[in-house]
């Protein structure tokens, strides 16, 4: 299992993580999925040097010259700032289970110190 999932998993309770998953996936799909092609062809199309036109009314035509430099920088700068968006979100996530999982770990020793009392009671049934 991946950190990603795994984080996610913790910040939920047992019997809601299917649906964290679902929800999940149709987030990635539509703030990823959809918009990233869009977004990389406008920034190509804006770092175009030479357009060829062509006949057809409804097309803008197709680019034959990029700028290399310009391109090379709006590609980095877009990977480097998603990449850090993810990772604060990564944090975050990181951060906050942190703090579910000591609530949770407090209940288990509760829990625990209950089934031990119930154990020493039960063997002076038994003996």
């Amino acid at each position: 299992m991946t950190g990603r999932s795994n984080n996610g998993f913790r910040c939920m309770e047992e019997n809601s993580r299917n649906l964290s998953l679902g929800v999940r996936r149709i987030m990635v799909q539509v703030l990823s999925l959809i918009p990233g092609p869009i977004i990389i062809g406008a920034i190509f199309d804006s770092s175009c040097r030479l357009w060829n036109e062509s006949n057809c009314p409804s097309s803008d035509g197709e680019c034959l010259i990029y700028d290399n430099r310009k391109l090379s920088v709006r590609v980095g700068i877009f990977v480097i700032g998603f990449s850090a968006f993810g990772g604060l979100m990564f944090l975050m996530g990181s951060i906050f289970a942190g703090r579910s999982n000591k609530t949770s770990d407090k209940s288990l020793k509760l829990n625990d110190n209950k089934i031990q009392m119930h154990r020493s009671s039960a063997r002076s049934y038994i003996i």
